[in-house]
Parts: C-alpha cells; structure tokens; sequence
C-alpha cells in the first residue's frame, strides 16, 4: 500500500519536471539512462520535506528489489516555500514507465511502425509545424529511416535529449530555445528524432 501511495506522490511529481527548477523534466541521455526532476506544490503543513524522502526511498528499494538490481536511485529532493522538488535516474525508459506506472516508450521508428506499436498514419509535423507527414510516409521517403527514433509519451512535460527533434505531433510544442514540451491532449504525444 504504501509503494502505491509513493507512486502516486512521485507521479504527481513527474506529471508536473529536469534539472529546470520550476518545470518537470524527462531527460533521455545517450546511454539510454533517463532523469526526471519533477516539481509540484507541497502542503508543509501536513507532510514534511523528511518524510517525502523516505517515502520515495522506500518506494525506490522496493522497486529495485523487485528487479533484483538497483534500477532507480534519487539524486535530489527538496521541499521549500510549499514547493517540493525531486529528481530521480533511471536506468532504463522501461524504469521510468514501470516505476511511475505511466505510458511511454522509445524507440526505432521502422521497428515501432513494424511491430504494430504506433499508427503509422499519425499525423507528424515539424518543428515549425510548416510541413506535415506520417510515419509510413518518413519510412517510404527518408534516406535513412534507421537513423529516426521515436518517444511517445501521455505526460505533459518538458523532454531534453541528446537528439534534435525532427517530428512532432500537435499536441507537442518547441520554443526558441530548443526546448520540447507535451500537453497531451487525451491522445499520446509523438516526438521523431534525428540521427
């Protein structure tokens, strides 16, 4: 019960961000290790900043005792002027989604399209939302449609990578700066990276 109870804590903290102080964050590295700093409000008066930590601590080795080695860890936790922040790292995309109990996968677009995995005529869009295709039609016309990678996700948060985005659906966005952000909208966010 209480694994359940520190799940629901730390997904509502992931649902609402990295190493960005005020924006929850999932940040894919290259070797496939996933970070997620997540924020939200936190009622001091009726939890403290101690008991956060243990909870998530205790929920993190129950997790790993589970997959018999350690696969999750917590890097920080604050709680601060009724603002609580904690970023965890996981091994694996497939930690994060088990660990948070959400939806989200990644991988080669031509293997998720083959596998059945993903509409292969979802509607994706450029960054700068002027040009419009679909994952059958990337596969069909690319030159190298090994080198794209797809995330789907049904969080709204902000997504760094060591990647360049490509492709996304509508219901993801890209600002000046190069950040990523979902607003899942009832529907999966879909985001197409380059080599």
């Amino acid at each position: 019960m209480l694994y359940i109870l520190v799940m629901c804590i730390v997904l509502v903290l992931t649902a609402c961000g990295a190493d960005t102080a005020d924006e929850n964050t999932l940040t894919i590295r290259k070797d496939g290790k996933v970070r997620a700093h997540s924020v939200t409000d936190f009622p001091e008066e009726t939890y403290n900043a101690v008991q956060l930590e243990n909870e998530i601590e205790e929920a993190i080795a129950q997790y790993n005792a589970q997959a018999g080695e350690k696969r999750v860890k917590l890097l920080a936790c604050r709680a601060a002027a009724g603002k609580a922040s904690c970023t965890l790292q996981y091994e694996s995309v497939e930690d994060y989604a088990d660990f948070n109990l959400v939806t989200i996968m990644i991988g080669p677009l031509t293997e998720m399209v083959r596998r059945g995995e993903i509409d292969p005529s979802i509607e994706l869009l450029t960054p700068d939302m002027r040009f419009a295709t679909t994952p059958e039609t990337l596969l069909a016309t690319e030159e190298n449609p090994e080198n794209l990678t797809i995330l789907v996700l049904e969080e709204a948060l902000r997504v760094d990578s060591y990647r360049k985005p490509v492709y996304m659906s509508r219901n993801v966005t890209q600002d000046e700066t190069g950040a990523v952000r979902t607003s899942p909208d009832g529907s999966p966010a879909y985001i197409v990276y380059g080599k």
